[in-house]
């Protein structure tokens, strides 16, 4: 964990009041998976979504990123409502989302693939990151060479190659080994001194929570609202 103070600090997302609903099936009943749910998140913290199963941590991690929109209330990132996904926000799936056909630097360099970068920059850019994580001397390497582990190394330096403001992470390592999982964890903290992101993080996992974060958001089972929110 780190010791900076953010108390004083503004929030760099804000969620006011969001719900969301689904539809449930052709009989026209509906799920609610968050009811009026608000939490503020301060520039440059490490927050931890908990809850059980069903709750709506990944629904309101997928309202973060822009990919879904809420039902109501509103979600404002630096003071700007979010409308759809930006390269203002990284994010990190529990599943890898590698392409298959290029290499471990490859993947890295795609998501710089749409900016005003030269070939040389991207190169020098992904480099960089795949250092960050350790992963210099797997560069040649194609997911399907490459342990879990290296994967979400992978991804990670793949999410942060475009420098984004804010990293949201949808229970990264609950796929992986306890071994793995842990070094993971100290990496992503490595990682998080830094840069100095906002981290959005969602487990099911206490020691993992408490381990990793500034505070803590706890959630309620369906519909999902913030419980309680607890510095550690």
């Amino acid at each position: 964990m780190t010791n900076t103070d953010l108390s004083n600090s503004p929030p760099k997302i804000s969620v006011r009041e969001v719900s969301k609903i689904f539809p449930a099936g052709a009989s026209g009943t509906t799920v609610t998976a968050l009811d009026r749910t608000s939490l503020d998140v301060r520039d440059g913290e490490f927050l931890s979504l908990l809850g059980p199963s069903g709750c709506g941590k990944s629904t309101l991690l997928d309202l973060l990123t822009g990919l879904t929109t809420p039902t109501g209330g509103e979600i404002l990132i630096a003071g700007r409502p979010v409308v759809g996904p930006g390269t203002d926000r990284g994010i990190v799936f529990q599943q890898y989302a590698l392409l298959p056909w290029r290499t471990a630097l490859g993947n890295v360099e795609f998501g710089l693939e749409n900016s005003v970068r030269s070939r040389r920059e991207r190169r020098e850019t992904a480099r960089h990151y795949l250092d960050l994580v350790g992963l210099s001397d797997f560069a040649d390497r194609h997911p399907g060479e490459l342990s879990g582990g290296m994967k979400q190394r992978v991804a990670i330096a793949h999410s942060l190659s475009y420098d984004p403001d804010v990293l949201l992470m949808d229970e990264p390592f609950a796929a992986l080994d306890a071994f793995t999982r842990e070094s993971l964890q100290d990496l992503l903290l490595t990682i998080r001194e830094e840069t100095q992101k906002t981290i959005v993080f969602v487990t099911h996992s206490i020691d993992e929570a408490v381990y990793l974060s500034d505070r803590v958001a706890v959630m309620s089972a369906r519909p999902g609202r913030i419980r309680a929110l607890e510095d550690v």
